[in-house]
């Protein structure tokens, strides 16, 4: 049953190590103690086997994801009904009126093409974004150790260690990034302590263990040399230097080892001075969204700022799996719908998912042709804030030219 006990019982537990409490460590203990800056890690000696985890990693920066349960698409006789909200419209009365008003602001344009000219096309150009976010879980398992300090310990005599898929963790937020840990139950076990071996100490690496390091003001020699006037004596002599005993370490040339106030040994910082080790297997939860996106756009306007602009939302649906859009007037927002649904189900196969939401916004969009005198122009209107986007209007200088959007 290892170092546990009898069943349900853990081991007794021992009081911690405390340097300089009324323990003093024999110099052949501390000689035979691992220095406190030796390197040493846990090893597949230190832990027990426990069925179906005989692989898993002994660091959690070595911890994989784990392959997740298939992801079954949404049973598509299932699917509820397609409702769509109107979108809307930017007429070209409401173009013109806010393009006047955008050159009327503008320090360096002149009013006449927006005042005067003739509107020779006018043409309702909405985009469509579709967004797809898939909220997904994955999960990785390593050995954990902690400081045995009494606590009680669930190993493997109180029965199998279940699957790590097969452990509920619910997420704390729906589609919010964010992590869980969890001790696998039925995993843990008592150790002595594998970088103390067991002691509660270590040697200190700084004095080797001795307690004491060799003065700073006489570097060891327990002697300091005082040299006097360097002007000759009356008779013409030079004074000879003094040599005197070091005031600091008393003429023994060591001084106590501050960081280990003497002592020889400081307390394992792993086991906390508690000389055992309570080790486990732990499993990561990592929660975070996939999100794609399909944008239908067909204007001259940079397409980061249409997507970015405000927009109508047409359909909105959020369920555990959702399906594809398939009754929308746009056969590109249906096929590309499909398209992306089917990507998530099979493009993380370490991740399970939890929910999904998608939806499709209408950036309305007006794209107004204008004529003036010998010269032609055009601006856009788009956006539920009716954002004003040209190029080429006639009358303004090279200083606007840089800042063309309102």
């Amino acid at each position: 049953m290892g170092d546990y006990g009898h069943p349900g019982a853990p081991p007794t537990s021992t009081k911690p190590f405390q340097p300089g409490k009324g323990v003093k460590v024999p110099q052949e203990n501390i000689s035979k103690a691992p220095s406190d800056d030796a390197v040493v890690k846990l090893s597949n000696s230190d832990i027990e086997k426990i069925p179906g985890y005989e692989n898993t990693v002994l660091s959690q920066n070595d911890a994989k994801d784990l392959p997740a349960p298939k992801t079954d698409p949404a049973d598509i006789s299932e699917k509820p009904p397609e409702q769509y909200e109107h979108a809307s419209v930017i007429t070209e009365e409401d173009a013109v009126n806010i393009f006047q008003k955008y050159t009327f602001r503008r320090c360096c344009y002149g009013s006449g093409p927006a005042q005067s000219g003739v509107v020779t096309s006018y043409a309702s150009a909405n985009a469509f974004r579709y967004v797809l976010k898939s909220f997904t879980e994955s999960r990785y398992v390593y050995w954990r150790s902690e400081p045995y300090f009494g606590q009680v310990i669930d190993g493997p005599f109180n029965g199998e260690a279940p699957s790590p898929w097969d452990i509920e963790v619910e997420p704390d937020r729906i589609f919010q990034k964010h992590t869980k840990y969890r001790e696998i139950a039925h995993t843990a076990t008592v150790k002595p302590c594998f970088k103390c071996i067991g002691q509660g100490f270590l040697k200190c690496s700084k004095c080797s263990g001795k307690g004491t390091r060799p003065c700073n003001t006489c570097g060891g020699s327990g002697t300091q040399t005082v040299t006097g006037s360097s002007k000759p004596l009356p008779d013409g002599t030079v004074p000879e230097p003094v040599v005197k005993p070091c005031g600091t370490c008393k003429s023994t040339g060591r001084t106590k080892c501050k960081f280990c106030n003497g002592e020889g040994v400081t307390k394992c910082r792993l086991c906390q001075g508690h000389r055992m080790l309570k080790h486990y297997i732990e499993m990561k939860v990592v929660f975070k969204n996939r999100i794609d996106t399909h944008v239908q756009e067909g204007t001259d306007i940079p397409d980061d700022m249409v997507t970015m602009a405000s927009a109508d939302v047409l359909f909105d649906q959020t369920l555990e799996m959702v399906y594809p859009i398939s009754e929308s007037p746009w056969s590109d927002i249906n096929s590309n719908s499909q398209r992306l649904i089917q990507h998530h189900t099979t493009a993380f196969p370490n991740e399970r998912i939890l929910k999904q939401t998608h939806n499709l916004r209408c950036i309305p969009v007006a794209e107004v042709h204008v004529g003036y005198k010998n010269r032609r122009f055009r601006f856009w209107i788009y956006g539920l804030d009716r954002t004003v986007y040209e190029t080429d209007y006639p009358h303004s200088c090279l200083c606007c030219r840089t800042c063309n959007i309102l």
